[in-house]
């Protein structure tokens, strides 16, 4: 009898999502989809579903396949993702991290512009309707090199969204790491041995936001120079009810508030030196902005990036091991004040994603 003898490396494997427009419906257009740039894949994670082994009183004292109960409905999958951020996609992960976009200008280069603060609300995904009505989400296809093997996810959407700039981490390039969630797993909802093109998809492009290529990098106004940091972006999304085939009604998020917290470690200098003080003596309470491309603020030219988070810092620390001098490194916990959102992040990029009400 033969054996089958084909290998298939790593790189055979891809990662592509695509926008959908009514929840509960994958997008079927090949063209649609947009590729990831990973340097590493990931399987879906199945512990979500709902698989009890628990032993019956059945009068035998060796377990019984009848013991096993597995349903998918009701179940939730994750997709991670370990992806380098370009201007071609960002957009897309920041929309399904934060779904509260602010706007998006009706020209090129089509800034977008998201916030967290005190008027945002519980998007439901109940429907798509523009800003009206946050709730993007997304078919994400794992593309396998054998036919009729691939992993398809239906209207999945990223509860946690962690965002990194770190030399050491990608060669430098901005970083997303997290999952695709979704919670549609009836059939024809999600297919481990589904079959979707991706031909004419977009590329993932060559337009990085490299940590050392940052224009402003500043904390109350003040300079500081970065040795890196991230940030962590939770909107608590869960799925909620069951329908008659065990998918989700919709989607909720932010039901026990949005949270935003990370870290960064930053030059100890005349610059920092007052934050240790700041920590033990008062509730501070600033504006933390990282930008790449112009540092207009609004951002206005292809390309431009604007991270602003107010922040209260936590405990820092001194790190006294890079080669390059002493660092301080601290816990960024974002919060609201009244007047700074407490997060808002605006790209620009001539991409027009239709995401007007």
């Amino acid at each position: 009898m033969g054996e089958a003898t084909d290998v298939y490396s790593a790189p055979e494997f891809e990662l592509a999502i695509a926008q959908e427009t009514a929840l509960g419906t994958p997008n079927t257009t090949a063209a649609d989809f947009q590729r990831l740039d990973q340097e590493e894949n990931s399987s879906p994670d199945l512990s979500g579903f709902v698989d009890d082994d628990t032993p019956k009183m059945d009068g035998s004292n060796v377990p019984q396949h009848t013991d096993r109960f597995f349903t998918t409905a009701g179940g939730t999958i994750l997709q991670p993702f370990n992806t380098i951020a370009t201007k071609a996609y960002l957009d897309l992960f920041l929309y399904a991290g934060m779904q509260d976009l602010v706007s998006e200008a009706a020209g090129t280069p089509f800034a977008k512009i998201w916030e967290w603060d005190e008027s945002t609300g519980h998007g439901d995904f109940a429907a798509h309707a523009g800003v009206t009505d946050p709730g993007i989400f997304f078919t994400v296809v794992g593309k396998n090199p054998i036919a009729s093997e691939d992993t398809i996810i239906t209207s999945a959407f990223i509860p946690e969204l962690t965002i990194t700039s770190d030399p050491t981490v990608k060669a430098g390039r901005l970083n997303l790491t997290g999952n695709f969630m979704s919670g549609f797993t009836s059939t024809g909802k999600f297919d481990p041995r589904g079959s979707q093109s991706i031909t004419g998809a977009t590329e993932p492009g060559t337009d990085f936001f490299h940590h050392c290529l940052m224009k402003t990098k500043t904390l109350g106004g003040v300079d500081l120079i970065v040795g890196s940091w991230n940030i962590t972006l939770n909107n608590k999304g869960v799925r909620n009810g069951c329908d008659s085939l065990g998918d989700p009604n919709k989607y909720v998020i932010g039901s026990n508030k949005y949270e935003a917290i990370g870290s960064m470690k930053v030059m100890y200098d005349a610059n920092t030196k007052g934050i240790i003080d700041n920590y033990m003596t008062s509730a501070f309470d600033t504006e933390l902005v990282f930008a790449w491309g112009s540092g207009n603020d609004p951002v206005d030219t292809d390309g431009d990036l604007l991270f602003k988070f107010n922040v209260g810092l936590g405990q820092p620390v001194k790190d006294f091991t890079p080669v390059e001098g002493t660092m301080i490194e601290i816990p960024i916990i974002c919060r609201s004040d009244g007047t700074n959102e407490m997060v808002e992040i605006e790209l620009a990029n001539i991409i027009d994603r239709g995401w007007t009400a």
